[in-house]
Order: structure tokens, then sequence, then C-alpha cells
């Protein structure tokens, strides 16, 4: 499936997989308790050197595994050598934690991504902490999903090996029938299998028809196929799916309470995603529009946690390209002077560009 000789863009997709699978299968990145509720706070808006500030006056030594992960990952937008040094001593002072192992592959991909002479190194550290976190924690399936992308987006040279993966694929299923269904989809997905992927999740989806996952990874697999309209009517779907219920006593409290963030989480994701494929594929404008603003609505008032989800500011821009689609200059202008950080989520030059083009355009209609 891979050349012996990795192109530098292959390897950085590696990495992106890697972190979205990171991101996704994580619970709640960081806890929320009174002691590291402020920085929360700042980082969730973007004050990620003030968030770094605070965490330095707790001192390292202090540090909680959810310290750390603040740390890391507001070093992680500032300065990744930065966040790379923080990981390494996260996993050295918690090395029982396979969470630590997850975020240290994490930044290691972020690290290949920009790297040119170090990408094979760091795609190894990530393998390497992606194994570890799957032997600290052999029963628990989110580990094992990280190990199986690498395995089947790295080149061999880096470690990837089908093989293994279709070994990781077939321990989920063993642990959660329902993830095992998305690992296998995934699997054959990979060895261009597409039939049997898709059969695979219509099987799965018999099964247990209100799965959030296997719906969600239906809707990826139509959008990688460029079957946009089939890709908009999943997460039109998803959006329909009903959100379990918060917890209501102690003993089932911290499962409740992950599956209902993950599952507030993918609703909102998916009508970003509508509105995100609609721009992209230049179809169905009016319906991206309706899900970017009610994208816009929930994600300010979520009362769970945004992490890995997409900025307000990107819905924002998204807004924009399809009102001027649509000729709706002086909404897509209002739409897009909503924007706070363009500078943020390489979302820079797509925002310049739109910014010229609404500016002529407004200048042309008057």
């Amino acid at each position: 499936m891979f050349s012996n000789k990795p192109s530098k863009q292959t390897l950085q997709s590696i990495l992106l997989t890697q972190i979205v699978i990171i991101l996704l299968f994580s619970s709640s990145v960081f806890a929320q308790n009174n002691e590291i509720e402020d920085i929360q706070f700042l980082y969730d808006n973007g004050e990620f050197k003030q968030s770094v500030k605070q965490l330095d006056n707790v001192g390292i030594g202090n540090f909680t595994p959810e310290h750390f992960q603040l740390y890391v990952y507001s070093l992680a937008n500032i300065d990744l050598d930065d966040a790379e040094e923080a990981a390494d001593n996260a996993i050295e002072t918690f090395s029982e934690n396979p969470d630590m192992f997850l975020m240290h592959a994490d930044i290691m991909g972020r690290q290949a991504q920009n790297s040119v002479f170090s990408i094979l190194g760091y795609a190894k550290k990530a393998k390497a902490s992606l194994e570890t976190a799957a032997k600290l924690a052999p029963n628990e399936p989110k580990y094992l999903q990280g190990l199986m992308t690498f395995y089947m987006a790295a080149p061999s040279i880096a470690g990837g090996d089908m093989e293994q993966a279709l070994v990781q694929a077939k321990a989920i299923a063993a642990l959660d029938e329902e993830l095992g269904y998305s690992a296998i989809s995934s699997y054959h997905w990979n060895v261009d299998e597409k039939d049997i992927a898709l059969e695979t999740l219509k099987t799965g989806l018999e099964k247990f028809p209100e799965s959030f996952d296997l719906m969600s990874q239906k809707a990826n697999f139509y959008v990688s196929d460029e079957k946009y309209d089939h890709a908009i009517e999943t997460y039109k779907n998803i959006t329909a799916l009903k959100v379990s219920s918060l917890p209501t006593d102690e003993i089932t409290e911290d499962d409740a309470q992950e599956k209902y963030e993950q599952q507030k989480s993918t609703v909102l994701n998916s009508h970003y995603q509508i509105g995100r494929i609609a721009l992209v594929s230049e179809s169905q404008l009016d319906i991206g529009v309706k899900h970017l603003e009610t994208y816009i609505e929930l994600y300010k008032i979520a009362d769970f946690d945004l992490t890995g989800l997409p900025s307000i500011d990107w819905a924002h821009l998204r807004l924009a390209g399809l009102l001027f689609e649509q000729d709706e200059t002086v909404l897509a202008d209002a739409a897009i002077k909503q924007i706070k950080q363009p500078k943020i989520d390489n979302m820079e030059s797509i925002y310049k560009k739109l910014s010229k083009k609404i500016k002529r355009a407004i200048k042309k209609n008057r």
C-alpha cells in the first residue's frame, strides 16, 4: 500500500489522521475542576500565553495529568518545541498514564508535519507512545484505535503495517462489538475494499441504529469518496439522533457524562460539516447556511468540552463563504466581520482571499 520511500506529504497525512483519532477517542481532554477551571477558560478562549503563565505559577512539579494536558496543548499553539519538551516531561512524570502517551504521540505527530529532516524520527516516537498507551490499557479500545490508525496510515519504513492494523481491529471488536464494526470497516476502507467497508457499516447500523460513531464514519467515507449529497444526508441524520441523558447518580456519573459529551460533540460537528461540505461541493448552499447558523448558536451555549471542534471563527468563515456564493454580499460581510482571530488555525489565507472578494463585490454593487 505504501512505498518504502515516504514523501513528506504522505508522512504528514499519518499524523493528521492520528491527531483526529486522538482527539475524537479521548474522553474530555481536560478535566473540569475548581483548581484549573480558570486556566481551562483561558485555553478555550485562545489565551494560550496567559494559560501557560498561570500554569507556570502552579509549578510543573505540582502538575496533575490534567495540568499537563492544558500545558502541553497551550504550548502547542505557541511553540511546538516547547510543547515537545513538556510532553516528554509528562510521560516521564506519569509513566503509567496512557493518556499522557496519547498526548505525547499527538505532539510528535505535529512535529513530524513541520519537520523536513526529522519526519521519520518523530513518526517512530509517535508509534512508540501509541504502543505504550495500548500496553498500559490493553482493554481500553481508544488506545488500540490510535495504534491501529497509525499502522494503517504510516509507510512501512516508519512502522506502518496493515497486518498489525487488522490485529488491532480484531482486538477492538473483541472488546466492544459496536466499535469493532467501525474498526473492521476502517481496515477494509484503507486496503481499498470500499464496498466491504460500507457493507460492514451497514451491518453495524442494523444492529446499532442509533450509533453516533458508525453513522459519523459512514458520513466520513462519503466525504472521502466525494459523494457529497450522501455525506450531507448522513450528517443530517446524525443531527436528528437523540442524545443520551446526563448522569443521575454518582455510580454512573463519569461514563454517562463522557457519553453525553461525545454525542453532543458529534451532533455539533455534524452541523458544521454540512456547511463545510455544502461550500466545498457548491451544492445545497441554503442547507449549509442553516446548519452553520445552528452550529454557531449551539457552540455559544454548549455545556460540554468543545476541544477538537472547529472554532466559531471557522464557522463564521464558512458561513461567509456560503453567503457569498449566494450573492448575499452584505450578509457575507457581516459574517466575516465576526471573526476574532483570523491568524489562528491556518485560516488566514482563506480569510484574506474571501475578504477581498466580498469587498470587491460590495464596491461593485454600490
